[in-house]
């Protein structure tokens, strides 16, 4: 994770009263950073930065279809 997208993580923590409820916006700027996906060295950095655990953020991505666990394809 740049330090770029750390900043703007901790930034969303700030604007919610619970900072967990910021992990949807980390996620997707890291998925942004890792080519459109969540490899799991990337779900281990949001939750260092979010100060949750790794399996409460894949519980978060694997619900939602706009986060990818596997590389996706441009087509």
């Amino acid at each position: 994770m740049t330090p770029e997208t750390y900043a703007q993580i901790q930034e969303a923590r700030r604007r919610y009263p619970h900072g967990r409820s910021a992990v949807m916006d980390a996620l997707r700027l890291v998925q942004a950073e890792h080519g459109g996906w969540l490899p799991p060295e990337a779900l281990r950095e949001v939750a260092d930065a979010m100060d949750v655990t790794p399996a409460y953020c894949h519980s978060i991505a694997s619900f939602y279809d706009m986060y990818h666990l596997e590389p996706v394809g441009r087509h």
